[in-house]
C-alpha cells in the first residue's frame, strides 16, 4: 500500500502541476504497473486502505477540476490551429523547434554543433524560414536536444544510457529479485525516455542522481551465482 500510495501522489502531482508533456508519459507507466503488479486478494485493512486512497484522489482532483479542464480545452484548441496552420503557442512552437532541429542535426549529423551554440543554430535556422524567435536553453526534445549537441554519436550514448540496465537487469540471474528489478530498471528507462520525448532528460542535477542510484541499486541487487549456489568465490590477492 505504501508503493501504491506513492504511484498515486506522484501521478497526482503529475497531472496537478498541468505539465500536459510529463502527464502524458503516465499512461505507458500504468500500462507497465498493471503488468507487473502482484496478483493477491485483498484484505479487510487494504480494502479500507484503497478506499480511503481513492477518496483522497477523487477530492484532490475535484479541487483542481477547473483547472485540468481548461488545460485539457487548451491543448484541444491548440491542436487544431495546428492542424489548421494558424500559430500555437506552446504545442505549435515545440513543432518548431523540433523542425528546426532536425534541420540542425542534418547540417551536422556525426559531430553536432557543440552545447554552447545549440540555440544560437536553432535560432538562426528558424529565422531564415521566417519563423518567431524566442529563447529557449533546450529543443524541448531531450533526444533532439543531444543530437544538436553531439551529433548521432552523443545520441547513441543516450539510448545506451536508457537501454542497458534494462538489459542488464533482463539478462540478469532470475532469483527471487528479478521480476521487480526487471520492472525497476524498465520503468525508470521508459520514464526518462518518454520524458525525453517533450520535455529535458539528463543534463539535471535531481534527474541525473536518480536515475545513476536507480541503476545502481539494480546492479547492486544482483544475486552473484556462485555465492548463491554455495561455490566459494575466488579470494582477492594481497596485491
Amino acid at each position: 500500500m505504501l508503493a501504491v500510495a506513492g504511484i498515486v501522489a506522484g501521478l497526482l502531482a503529475v497531472v496537478l502541476s498541468l505539465t500536459r508533456g510529463v502527464a502524458i508519459v503516465a499512461i505507458g507507466v500504468l500500462i507497465v504497473i498493471v503488468i507487473y503488479a502482484p496478483r493477491q486478494r485483498l484484505t479487510n485493512a487494504t480494502r479500507v486502505a484503497w478506499l480511503g486512497l481513492a477518496v483522497a484522489v477523487a477530492a484532490a482532483l475535484y479541487g483542481a477540476a477547473d483547472l485540468i479542464a481548461d488545460r485539457l480545452l487548451l491543448t484541444v484548441e491548440e491542436l487544431n490551429s495546428v492542424v489548421s496552420g494558424e500559430n500555437s503557442a506552446n504545442i505549435g512552437e515545440r513543432l518548431r523547434l523540433w523542425i528546426a532541429g532536425w534541420s540542425a542535426i542534418g547540417e551536422s549529423p556525426l559531430w553536432g554543433h557543440g552545447i554552447q551554440n545549440r540555440m544560437a543554430k536553432v535560432s538562426e535556422l528558424l529565422l531564415r524560414d521566417g519563423l518567431p524567435v524566442q529563447h529557449y536553453s533546450h529543443a524541448h526534445n531531450a533526444f533532439i536536444t543531444f543530437a544538436i549537441d553531439g551529433g548521432i554519436v552523443v545520441l547513441g550514448a543516450v539510448i545506451a544510457v536508457l537501454i542497458v540496465p534494462v538489459f542488464v537487469a533482463w539478462r540478469a540471474p532470475r532469483d527471487i529479485r528479478h521480476r521487480k528489478r526487471f520492472f525497476l530498471a524498465l520503468q525508470v528507462s521508459l520514464i526518462f525516455g518518454l520524458c525525453g520525448l517533450t520535455q529535458i532528460m539528463f543534463k539535471h542535477d535531481i534527474m541525473d542522481a536518480f536515475y545513476i542510484f536507480s541503476a545502481i541499486l539494480v546492479a547492486a541487487s544482483i544475486t552473484d551465482m556462485r555465492v548463491r549456489d554455495g561455490a566459494k568465490a575466488p579470494m582477492p590477492s594481497e596485491d
